[in-house]
């Protein structure tokens, strides 16, 4: 029997609410959660915008994600084989750290994030979010639309562009019209 994609990669946002998150991440069958905090950033933009940086070229991000107290650091390495590991440290309210350290294909992980973040634009809307999580805080679409692989690049002269046509349409096909917050 082969091994269940969502179980070598997978981020659920379990709870959105004014200044938390609790996410659930699975990485080779190991669950590792967590309830990230407004002084800190937001796990799920935070990893679309990781992986909007290692699509374009960088082969290292770092993300850090706050709790009260607590935290968790999340190092991330790309390779030139596609392979993505992460080296991830939770420190609890005691200062107790647990640590991972996790080798999955870089794909499944845009495939996750970018699904996740399409279900929570769903949920809440571009608005809800940015209420949902902390005053002036905009929900990554940009980067969410770049790591889709659906919208490509267009150069004219020195600019790069894409074609907002094209960035709506993708945005149809994946909005619900059946919402619900989680």
């Amino acid at each position: 029997m082969g091994t269940n994609e969502k179980d070598v990669f997978n981020f659920f946002v379990q709870k959105l609410e004014y200044g938390w998150c609790d996410v659930v991440i699975v990485i080779n069958g190991k669950e590792i959660s967590f309830c990230a905090s407004y002084i800190g950033e937001n796990p799920l933009a935070s990893l679309i915008d990781a992986c909007a940086s290692l699509k374009d070229k960088f082969d290292e991000y770092e993300i850090f994600w706050e709790a009260e107290p607590g935290r968790m650091k999340i190092d991330m390495k790309l390779d030139e084989k596609g392979m993505l590991l992460f080296d991830i440290v939770r420190v609890d309210d005691e200062g107790n750290e647990e640590k991972w350290s996790e080798i999955v294909p870089f794909d499944l992980v845009v495939n996750a994030i970018t699904s996740e973040g399409f279900r929570i634009l769903n949920s809440y809307g571009l608005y809800g979010y940015r209420c949902s999580w902390q005053a002036d805080i905009d929900f990554p679409l940009a980067n969410l639309l770049n790591i889709s692989g659906e919208c490509d690049e267009m150069y004219r002269e020195n600019d790069r562009c894409t074609d907002v046509l094209k960035e709506i349409q993708v945005l149809q096909r994946h909005i619900n019209r059946n919402n619900t917050i989680l």
